[in-house]
């Protein structure tokens, strides 16, 4: 005869702490009581929350780096092992090309290249569950639109006119790291002089913007986003005399990021002003649309 599985009861009171995680990403406490009582319903969810609460406690070392972890790991490996399938689903419906990341139990980063008719649906949902402030994505209208994306701090963006997308978009109100990767031009740049929305950003990235002059970058540095930009790249385009002239008069920008081969004439220059904060792209690919330049993205992301 069959066992019948025992059905896990959940207290009503946990759709309201899981709305207090959501509203509060960074506080450790809000997770740890909805730990406990996904814990007390029999959910596995609440112990793997707990355990890398811990972890990210300790500085998210490794077992190497300390040996005292190695307990929290094999109850991570042990949990994520059983587990992750049936908690990762809502991300796999983006296709074999998406990538995710937890941390301190929840869901921190996200990437999703496909356009697909239902991705601002199935988008909604997994932000409806999970604290994302790392987003990567394409440049869809209803996705960046989506309830639950004004959680988002670090945002990655791709595919056709994605500064026209941004621009449009009015739940973006928390982006602190801006990375647009292709296709920005000229219309773009201007896009991207207007909105309220982007009022926090203050790292912008633009890769191979194919802009036709420096007018439409100058019009972009004298906005109120240029004026509050502390991090800047610049990639695969060259810094002409124009561009840096531009760079060098952003009142608060400490940081500079070109790519290899482009700045050979004004290199020089922008070192005096920046010296070791004026930082080289070499890595090659389109890594640093979605991953950022080493050492000087925000992207934390320790967990598979």
């Amino acid at each position: 005869m069959a066992v019948k599985k025992k059905s896990v009861v959940v207290d009503p009171k946990v759709s309201t702490l899981l709305a207090e995680v959501l509203a509060n990403p960074a506080d450790d406490d809000a997770r740890l009581v909805y730990a406990d009582a996904l814990i007390a319903a029999g959910d596995p969810r609440g112990e793997f929350i707990a355990v890398q609460v811990e972890l990210a406690k300790r500085g998210d070392k490794t077992e190497k780096q300390d040996k005292k972890t190695k307990p929290l790991w094999d109850k991570f490996r042990e949990l994520h092992s059983k587990h992750s399938g049936k908690w990762n689903k809502p991300v796999k419906q983006f296709g074999r090309e998406a990538r995710w990341w937890w941390h301190r139990g929840f869901l921190r980063a996200i990437e999703i290249n496909t356009m697909d008719t239902d991705g601002a649906k199935w988008l909604a949902d997994i932000l409806a569950g999970e604290p994302v402030v790392d987003l990567s994505t394409g440049a869809d209208k209803k996705q960046l639109d989506v309830p639950g994306i004004e959680r988002v701090e670090r945002l990655a963006i791709h595919d056709e006119k994605p500064a026209q997308a941004i621009a449009q978009a009015k739940r973006l109100v928390n982006i602190r790291e801006l990375r647009i990767g292709t296709h920005v031009k000229d219309a773009g740049m201007l896009a991207l002089v207007k909105p309220a929305a982007l009022g926090k950003v203050t790292h912008l990235s633009l890769g191979a913007p194919g802009v036709k002059s420096a007018a439409s970058l100058a019009k972009l540095a004298a906005s109120p986003l240029g004026k509050r930009l502390e991090i800047f790249e610049w990639l695969r385009e060259d810094v002409t005399p124009d561009v840096a002239k531009i760079v060098l008069a952003m009142p608060k920008l400490h940081t500079f990021v070109y790519s290899y081969g482009y700045a050979d004439e004004t290199r020089d220059v922008l070192a005096k002003k920046f010296g070791d904060r004026l930082v080289e792209e070499d890595e090659g690919g389109t890594d640093y649309i979605f991953e950022g330049v080493t050492g000087v993205s925000h992207r934390r992301l320790p967990y598979p």
